[in-house]
């Protein structure tokens, strides 16, 4: 028996990687207003605590990238 392999139609893969680009870019975004979010309320804590700085959540997510 022949190992056939599935006939994919060229629009239908670009269709599909255009989708996920958005749903990635949606999510990133997402992360990005929950990070700001979070750092909005972590300032806003006493002195005590450690808050991010937008610097850390860029580098964070720039590390988080380059895993990828």
């Amino acid at each position: 028996m022949k190992d056939q392999k599935a006939t994919i139609d060229p629009e239908t893969v670009l269709i599909t990687l255009d989708q996920l680009s958005q749903t990635v870019e949606v999510l990133n975004n997402s992360i990005l207003r929950l990070q700001r979010y979070v750092q909005t309320h972590l300032t806003q804590q006493p002195q005590g605590n450690k808050a991010l700085t937008e610097s850390d959540a860029i580098a964070s997510t720039s590390r988080k990238r380059a895993l990828h």
